[in-house]
């Protein structure tokens, strides 16, 4: 077995192959073009590290990028999940003892915890010399849907009483309207419309500006990409982009018109995907991406965390750096020593 690091531009059909047929939509051959698109930063390139046999099959891909001598995962302030096609975990192992030969700082964000692979990736960077440093990252609300209508009873009486409200006087005057547009076919449409109400919304301008309009080409292509639109009184009023692929589901992107907020365009919108996308798709596992907002935990009952890794080779004089400065306070801090120097700090000399 051999690894190694390809120009994502320039991947052999094995590699590019293990992509698309990744088990998430963030971990498609899609969401990495379009990260490569519209979301680098000056001087960033994106690889794939390929653990590839001697006949040239590649037995695991992770998209990274790179930034001179140094290697992070292929994420952006976007993304959701990453969790790499690494196949299983001896080939990640494997994977993770050739990278400690190829680079002297590796950073990796946004994995889920419990993810094997990515736990056999890191024996193998430790194996090949590297130490490594976890940490907490974000949060993440999910819940799985058997039964959506046992789902939706069981939603708190706010939620419940709220949309139910707002929904019906609005549908007995026949003002309020729902559609999923097909991005396949009328992309352009779906792109105005969705850049259309993010415009009058409360939001800021996004980081990366062609981020979105690159997601709903490259995704919404290849069926990963859902965008709903609730349109009161003929008027679009709200959007949410969802990144499907059954069994999962995850709401990506929302807005709305502030004009309509006093008929929740929004929450309406939510329920009505949730039931389309569940019943249409037969998504089960349904997650509200980054963040721990309040709003979240009325929609969806857990929170699990995404956790970061800084993993580095002691033995160069960069990786020593490194891991006095950044593996060992990662360290600490995950076993709660910084909280409680700072507590004493703040307390003062006894």
């Amino acid at each position: 077995m051999e690894v190694q690091i390809l120009p994502f531009d320039a991947v052999p059909s094995p590699v590019k192959g293990v992509l698309l047929g990744a088990a998430t939509a963030e971990s498609n051959w899609s969401w990495f073009v379009t990260l490569m698109q519209s979301a680098l930063e000056p001087g960033e390139e994106l690889v794939i590290a390929a653990l590839l046999d001697p006949q040239g099959l590649c037995q695991c891909a992770l998209p990274l990028i790179r930034n001179g001598r140094f290697l992070a995962a292929a994420t952006s302030c976007y993304t959701t999940e990453f969790s790499p096609p690494l196949r299983d975990e001896k080939s990640a192992f494997l994977l993770g003892e050739g990278l400690a030969r190829k680079c002297v700082v590796l950073r990796l964000d946004s994995l889920p915890d419990g993810l094997a692979t990515a736990a056999a990736l890191l024996s193998g960077l430790r194996s090949g010399g590297f130490a490594t440093g976890t940490y907490r990252h974000f949060a993440n609300w999910h819940e799985e849907i058997s039964d959506f209508t046992a789902y939706w009873k069981d939603r708190g009486t706010q939620l419940k009483s709220l949309v139910h409200r707002k929904g019906k006087r609005l549908e007995s005057e026949k003002r309020l309207a729902f559609e999923r547009v097909d991005l396949r076919n009328d992309l352009d449409r779906g792109i105005g419309l969705y850049e259309a109400i993010y415009a009058k919304s409360w939001k800021e301008p996004e980081r990366h500006e062609r981020f979105i309009e690159t997601l709903l080409k490259n995704l919404g292509a290849a069926g990963l990409a859902q965008l709903g639109i609730a349109r009161i009184d003929g008027i679009p009023a709200a959007a949410q982009i969802w990144l499907v692929r059954p069994p999962r589901a995850t709401i990506f992107k929302l807005a709305h018109d502030p004009a309509f907020d006093k008929h929740s365009p929004g929450s309406l919108l939510t329920r009505w995907m949730i039931g389309q996308i569940w019943e249409s798709d037969g998504a089960r596992e349904f997650d509200f991406g980054r963040g721990n907002d309040d709003y979240k935990k009325l929609w969806l009952k857990n929170c699990r965390f995404r956790y970061g890794v800084i993993a580095v080779n002691p033995r160069s004089p960069e990786g020593a750096w490194r891991y006095v400065t950044e593996v060992v306070p990662t360290r600490l801090a995950g076993q709660g020593f910084m909280g409680k120097i700072k507590r004493r700090l703040t307390r003062g000399p006894r």
